[in-house]
Parts: structure tokens; C-alpha cells; sequence
């Protein structure tokens, strides 16, 4: 892995950070992350060959920042 992946994570968890974290963004207050039409479906394994594999018709984890 180069240093600049490295750089690259470190500044994505320093946003993430900032805007989740306590004290962040939204005077002071933590920001709230709501599944928006997820179901167990959607996250769990439909098959594993190498890498598991989530049903063909996901659309994946959606989320509602609040």
C-alpha cells in the first residue's frame, strides 16, 4: 500500500469525524444515520463461492443522514 492511500484514509476519518463525531457539524449534536428501505435481505450472503455474494437484485445499504 502506498502513502498516499494512507493519507487518503486518514483525511475520509478525520470527515467522517468532524461530522459525526461529538462536537461536530449540526451544533453539537451527533449526526444520526437512519436505514432508509434496507431490509435483512439486502445485507445478508445469498451465496459464497470466494467472496460473498449479496442477492442480485441489492440495492446495498441506503442510509438517511439526520
Amino acid at each position: 500500500m502506498c502513502v498516499g492511500m494512507q493519507l487518503a484514509f486518514a483525511e475520509i476519518y478525520l470527515t467522517l469525524g468532524g461530522l459525526f463525531g461529538p462536537g461536530g457539524f449540526g451544533g453539537g449534536e451527533e449526526g444520526k444515520l437512519e436505514l432508509y428501505e434496507t431490509s435483512e435481505r439486502d445485507v445478508g450472503v445469498e451465496s459464497d463461492w470466494f467472496n460473498p455474494v449479496p442477492w442480485d437484485r441489492s440495492k446495498g445499504v441506503r442510509v438517511v443522514v439526520k
